[in-house]
């Protein structure tokens, strides 16, 4: 007579599905730790000719005198918005016609 558990398995199905499973673990927990170890622990090559990070930012010149230029001054204002009616829609939407 075998062992059966919830499943219907045997024993030996059970011992074998738990090693597979067992393998399974210790694959995702070597790939990563590999991940890892690439990630953070070992150095890269240096990037050549690479600026140095302390580099001054250049500086911004805004030229407001583009502002008043000829095409910006053949543009119009836009009449406002008209204000919008007392009500709208119906009071219940959901009430049938």
């Amino acid at each position: 007579m075998a062992i059966t558990f919830s499943k219907g398995g045997t024993f030996t199905s059970q011992k074998k599905r738990d090693q597979v499973l067992i393998l399974l673990f210790f694959g995702a927990l070597l790939a990563t730790s590999i991940v890892l170890w690439q990630g953070f622990f070992k150095k890269g090559a240096e990037i050549p000719f690479s600026k140095p990070a302390a580099a001054a930012p250049k500086k911004v010149e805004i030229r407001f005198d583009v502002l008043k230029g000829e095409e910006l001054q053949g543009l119009q204002t836009r009449p406002g918005l008209s204000p919008l009616p007392e009500k709208i829609g119906r009071e219940n939407p959901f009430v049938p016609f």
